[in-house]
């Protein structure tokens, strides 16, 4: 105990260090993933927002962490950085992969790259909390990425 506490000063600097572990093995399954799917950005697109709906243990894990701190990462800097590490990131990828599937004439007018990008990122987090947290069948969370990415982001 005494050494858990030399390094960590609070159960909430354990935690969040733990999440920041989470983040990383996250990150490493998503790269590892991602090169399969070879140079396509759609596909890597795809597989961080897979990432983001829960099947691993480990990223369920990652996804109850991450809601115990949300409430609390209004008033504390620290804690908001390494809960939206990343997010601006994977944002501008999906808005991205959208704006593309429009150009290319796959998409419906009313497709609108930012909206329907955020729409999209911010789907596959709430899927992946709704399976984390409430337990939603993982099968039915990926049918419904898979659905909308269809709509605002089709395959070539």
């Amino acid at each position: 105990m005494g050494r858990v506490q030399y390094y960590f000063a609070t159960k909430d600097d354990l935690l969040l260090h733990s999440l920041d572990h989470a983040h990383r093995r996250m990150e490493s399954r998503i790269l590892e993933r991602a090169e399969e799917a070879g140079g396509n950005v759609r596909n890597v697109l795809v597989t961080i927002l897979d990432e983001l709906l829960g099947e691993h243990p480990e990223t369920r894990d990652a996804i109850r962490v991450h809601a115990f701190f949300a409430a609390r990462a209004a008033d504390n800097e620290s804690m908001a950085a390494v809960l939206t590490d990343g997010d601006d990131e994977i944002l501008a990828l999906a808005v991205a992969v959208v704006a593309q599937a429009k150009a290319a004439g796959r998409v419906g007018p009313d497709v609108d790259p930012e909206h329907d990008g955020y729409a999209l990122f911010t789907l596959a987090r709430g899927l992946g909390s709704d399976v984390a947290l409430y337990g939603a069948p993982i099968d039915r969370a990926r049918k419904t990425l898979e659905h909308f990415i269809r709509r605002v982001a089709p395959a070539e």
